[in-house]
């Protein structure tokens, strides 16, 4: 259950950063802001964090967990304010949620198992 936890994060972790870098280029760049600040605040944030979800750190899921309520919470801002681009604030909703889904298991699930091995020694 734990690697199904790990493999639902790392699927929407990536897709969501891809996603977040192919919109904000080539589908629909900002013409308020320039694209690097635009990167700067969406995608390096995730992009800090790959080193401790690839190595199954348990903090870092935690961190990312509460970061992904931001990718949610933009996802719906996006969806209701922008009509013409429903269709990537949904697949941000739905990779932010999955994200959040993710490391909220995963996390828990390897507390649980430190603990039933510590309670074991």
């Amino acid at each position: 259950m734990k690697n199904a936890a790990r493999y639902l994060t790392l699927f929407s972790y990536f897709a969501l950063t891809i996603m977040l870098f192919v919109w904000n280029i080539w589908i629909s760049p900002s013409k308020y802001f320039p694209i690097s600040l635009v990167l700067l605040v969406l995608v390096v944030p995730l992009i800090l964090l790959m080193r401790g979800l690839l190595h199954a750190n348990i903090r870092t899921h935690i961190l990312t967990s509460y970061i992904s309520l931001f990718y949610l919470a933009l996802g719906i801002n996006d969806y209701v304010a922008v009509p013409s681009e429903r269709l990537y604030a949904s697949l941000e909703i739905i990779f932010g949620f999955l994200l959040y889904v993710g490391c909220s298991a995963f996390a828990f699930l390897a507390v649980r198992d430190r603990k039933a091995q510590q309670q074991s020694e």
